[in-house]
């Protein structure tokens, strides 16, 4: 394949040639399902989970779920059950950071900081951008829509202020050329003296920090301490306490109990999704400090009565945004799992790492040296990430969150057409689940083998096409 001199050129070069990449990881994976010896069609048939009868009342439900939370994490902390991980990162936002009316109807202006970092474009989308030389970085990452519909968007009178991250890069990726945040390289502690200082400029009208809170290194955790904190959440939430300030925490696509430890990062507030499914349009369970929860669970219409005890949903404007009794029923009993059985979910990762690693064993030696694979198991998932090939030369290609909205995310549309379940990719990182023992899909089945397999393949395919392999 020819060399590149410029990131444009490659994919000027990708877009024309995406149906002869697609055309050989077809070809690639059928060469896959014969060696393993599956039928066609039998990895992408995802697995059936047993249905969980419905709640007979939410109330019970949104009981039991707040007690094991207490359990867990301590008296001090609340839950709230919210329809959908966008909803909940609203509501929290709006409850913190939203400056209260007057008797007039004037409210001041309120600031709350976010690192520039993997979904900031939803982070900030909660205010007016500043400095507005983000607001073209961040657009392509706020297109996507919510289950709570016109009601996410902008706070009244809230400004959210970007503050790029040191050591991590901003440079234009992808078929759709926009920025792409890697953040393996982000220096924890430079980074903060940064935040600090800004923190410091707008302190007169600061209401809180908003981040991610994740624990892998394409997510900017490569620095943790000896508990496995990383410490720019940990910092960010010192800050928060200096400032006397809130911080929520982003864990959309982590689950409670083995996701990120709000009393470990400091959080005020932090969103898990709990349910069916992962990320924006997931269920979500909102776990915080009760003086911040509990303005949020009225928010969202569940009152405590005194006299019987547990909740009823008032009609509130944001009642809407409350779990069915089904989706109640999905998330009590993940919590319940989470909280009986939490050695089972990590043994699940701990060997899908190893299997990772086993596959990854074919690969030539200058990709393999160039991967970073990372266990996470509040994401339940593995991390791969190929930031490291574009060191010192032309690396695999990277998609951004525009490709996929555009349709020219070839990496993942490839792995789709391969057939490869529970794979999914976030600019140069790759995260590949593991499936359920009892329906023979675990961590080390052939279905879970092939879709690593899939991976791997298609990484050498791009790494041809960009000249960074042979």
């Amino acid at each position: 394949m020819p060399r590149f001199k410029y990131r444009s050129q490659l994919y000027e070069h990708l877009g024309a040639n995406a149906r002869e990449i697609m055309l050989a990881a077809e070809k690639t994976a059928k060469e896959i399902k014969t060696d393993l010896g599956i039928e066609d069609g039998g990895p992408s048939v995802a697995a059936e989970t047993p249905p969980v009868k419905p709640v007979a009342s939410i109330s019970k439900a949104a009981s039991e779920m707040r007690e094991i939370i207490k359990d867990v994490y301590g008296d001090a902390y609340d839950a709230c059950p919210v329809a959908s991980v966008g909803a909940a990162m609203w509501l929290a936002c709006r409850s913190a950071f939203a400056p209260p009316a007057s008797a007039s109807g004037r409210r001041y202006r309120a600031r709350y900081i976010t690192p520039l970092e993997k979904g900031t474009g939803r982070h900030s989308s909660y205010g007016q951008v500043y400095p507005p030389q983000y607001k073209r970085f961040l657009c392509e990452d706020d297109a996507a829509d919510d289950r709570c519909g016109d009601t996410i968007r902008q706070i009244d009178d809230l400004d959210a202020v970007v503050v790029p991250l040191e050591g991590a890069s901003y440079v234009h990726h992808g078929i759709a050329y926009t920025p792409a945040a890697l953040l393996t390289g982000v220096e924890a502690e430079s980074s903060l003296e940064i935040m600090a200082a800004t923190a410091d400029v707008h302190a007169s009208h600061l209401a809180g920090f908003v981040s991610s809170g994740y624990d892998t290194p394409g997510f900017g955790a490569s620095s943790r301490d000896e508990k496995g904190t990383p410490l720019l959440q940990s910092g960010i939430g010192q800050l928060a306490r200096e400032f006397d300030v809130p911080y929520i925490m982003d864990c959309g696509y982590s689950v409670p109990l083995l996701g990120a430890v709000p009393s470990r990062t400091r959080a005020s507030l932090a969103v898990y999704s709990l349910g069916q499914g992962t990320g924006r349009e997931a269920p979500a369970l909102i776990v915080g400090l009760e003086g911040l929860v509990t303005p949020i669970r009225k928010e969202a219409g569940l009152f405590r009565v005194p006299p019987l005890g547990g909740y009823v949903t008032r009609s509130t404007t944001y009642a809407s945004l409350v779990p069915s009794p089904a989706v109640m029923a999905e998330q009590l009993h993940m919590l319940r799992e989470l909280r009986e059985r939490p050695r089972r979910f990590a043994d699940e990762i701990d060997h899908l790492n190893r299997v990772v690693l086993e596959e990854l064993g074919s690969l030539p030696a200058k990709l393999r040296d160039c991967l970073r694979v990372t266990p996470s198991y509040g994401m339940l998932s593995v991390e791969l990430n190929y930031e490291d090939t574009w060191k010192e030369e032309m690396g695999i290609p990277i998609f951004t969150v525009a490709d996929t909205s555009a349709g020219t995310h070839l990496m993942q549309l490839a792995l789709d057409l391969m057939g490869a379940a529970g794979v999914s990719v976030l600019d140069a990182s790759i995260y590949i689940t593991a499936g359920r023992e009892e329906s023979r899909t675990g961590p080390g089945s052939d279905k879970v083998r092939f879709s690593i397999r899939c991976v791997t393949a298609l990484l050498q395919i791009l790494a041809k096409q960009s000249g960074f392999l042979e």
